[in-house]
């Protein structure tokens, strides 16, 4: 049983400056997420593999708000910070050495894996008014392509200071949009990236899994890559390129995960048939 949602949230994104700011003041008490860059364009190519059914009742609910496409509520789960909504974690901190995640340990709270369950379950009963499901809905988008972040699947956050291309912000800032926006000029072109590495899948997998792949990536690339931690990093880390040409490929790898397995989860909460 899930606790009830706090106004603490620990996934945030509304820019690239604000984001900045943000992690200036609150250090590591705050985190962001994917951007508009990458959240919207999961949302639109999942959007293009749902079933005709599953497709009918999304556009059904996102009617109700005069939306035309998940990729126009991908990023709504943001703004409830903003407006001091009651919601979920966007976040899962599983310890940098743990073996991988454990709902006891991890899941004190409402914390992505949790909250991506529980929406898709009202999201699934059609007993629930219509609003509630709307507002599920747009949470299992953002969460699903969160928890494919895999700084979202770690303690550890990445708020080491670092220098990219001369810019400095965070680590955890990097990975979530910089690299994309060092790399891709609009996200149409993310669009396109995702869309020639679909592929069939056996299942769409758990929440759970899908962290604990996020978590491995941290603890044997994201920060082992930088080299060895000194015991208390107080200087900025200068990110180098080859860095980021192995991290990129990584990013773009979960982006289409992200985007098949929330395809995957919406068919089966919305189509009888699946």
């Amino acid at each position: 049983m899930l606790a009830p949602p706090t106004i603490s949230h620990t996934a945030r994104t509304f820019g690239l400056g604000f984001a900045l700011t943000c992690a200036a003041i609150a250090g590591a008490q705050q985190a962001f997420a994917w951007g508009r860059i990458a959240h919207t364009p999961i949302a639109q190519v999942a959007e293009r593999q749902l079933t005709p059914d599953a497709a009918k009742e999304v556009r059904r609910l996102l009617s109700l708000e005069e939306a035309s496409s998940l990729g126009d509520v991908a990023s709504w789960a943001d703004r409830d910070w903003r407006e001091n909504r009651p919601g979920p974690d966007h976040d899962v901190p599983i310890p940098l050495d743990a073996e991988g995640y454990d709902a006891a340990r991890d899941c004190q709270g409402r914390c992505a894996v949790g909250a991506i369950e529980l929406y898709l379950g009202v999201l699934a009963d059609r007993t629930k008014p219509d609003q509630e499901r709307l507002d599920a809905l747009k949470y299992v988008v953002h969460l699903v392509g969160d928890i494919h972040q895999p700084l979202h699947a770690s303690q550890a956050g990445g708020w080491e200071t670092v220098s990219w291309k001369g810019v400095t912000s965070n680590l955890h800032l990097l990975w979530d949009v910089r690299i994309l926006q060092g790399t891709y000029t609009a996200p149409e072109q993310v669009v396109e990236t995702i869309t020639k590495r679909l592929r069939p899948m056996p299942d769409c997998g758990t929440p759970a899994q899908w962290a604990n792949e996020g978590h491995q990536i941290v603890k044997t690339f994201v920060y082992p890559a930088l080299g060895p931690p000194p015991a208390i990093r107080i200087q900025t880390i200068a990110i180098p390129d080859d860095y980021v040409a192995k991290a990129l490929p990584i990013i773009e790898e979960r982006l289409t995960l992200a985007a098949m397995r929330l395809s995957c989860v919406l068919n089966k909460a919305l189509d009888p048939q699946k």
